[in-house]
């Protein structure tokens, strides 16, 4: 299932299909929600039209908050509970780090994701403390490179292509490291290349999170159930 995530429309309508033909029919759970959608804009702010910060919204924000509200208590009533990732990008790790003067939506993406990531984080743990539910939610908060996540540029590019084999392998090295805080359950990690994550991540999660088949997934702007 691929799902465009700037629709609000075709993300409920595809938590209501997991719901009923995965989860409601016994076939498989929700265990790892992973929010790594990005949509990253490639004009200034001032230059764009209003519907384009609306659509960044729903991509970078809405959509994860969406997700959450539906499958986090699922993942707390089960003995196996659930692990709950964000992504987002590496300026977010210390406020006073320099950000992109031209994207004021994006950067406010950003930091929403990280606010709603720890509220909910604090929300899972108190539902397990205070109501004393069956299962644990682990969430891990992953810090990306700017290099996967920044605008691109010609001379980016050209140097990209020049090293891709070293870069390659130094994206696949950070990837590992990144999974393995996830299966470490840490709350935070960083940084790893959003995209290198992504393409070695099903190979390197533990095998039942793959045999009980409950995978949503946000990358490249769009939402999978595996």
């Amino acid at each position: 299932m691929f799902v465009d995530v700037s629709s609000r429309l075709q993300v409920a309508r595809a938590i209501t299909d997991i719901s009923q033909n995965l989860v409601g029919k016994g076939k498989g759970n929700v265990d790892v929600i992973i929010n790594a959608a990005h949509a990253v804009p490639m004009k200034p702010y001032m230059e764009r039209e209003e519907e384009s910060m609306e659509k960044l919204y729903q991509t970078n924000l809405t959509a994860a908050l969406l997700l959450a509200r539906h499958f986090l208590p699922l993942m707390l009533r089960r003995s196996t509970g659930g692990q709950y990732v964000t992504v987002v990008s590496e300026t977010m790790r210390n406020h006073t780090r320099a950000v992109d003067a031209s994207s004021a939506d994006y950067a406010a993406s950003q930091w929403a994701l990280v606010g709603q990531h720890t509220s909910l984080a604090a929300w899972a743990q108190q539902q397990h403390q205070q109501l004393k539910t069956e299962g644990v939610v682990h969430c891990t908060l992953l810090y990306a490179s700017g290099a996967q996540l920044s605008y691109p540029t010609p001379a980016r590019g050209a140097s990209q292509t020049a090293n891709r084999t070293k870069e390659e392998q130094d994206l696949v090295q950070a990837a590992q490291s990144a999974v393995r805080a996830i299966c470490a359950r840490r709350e935070t990690h960083g940084t790893t290349p959003a995209d290198a994550f992504l393409n070695t991540l099903w190979a390197l999660l533990p095998v039942p999170w793959f045999v009980r088949c409950g995978w949503v997934w946000g990358g490249a702007a769009k939402e999978k159930e595996m």
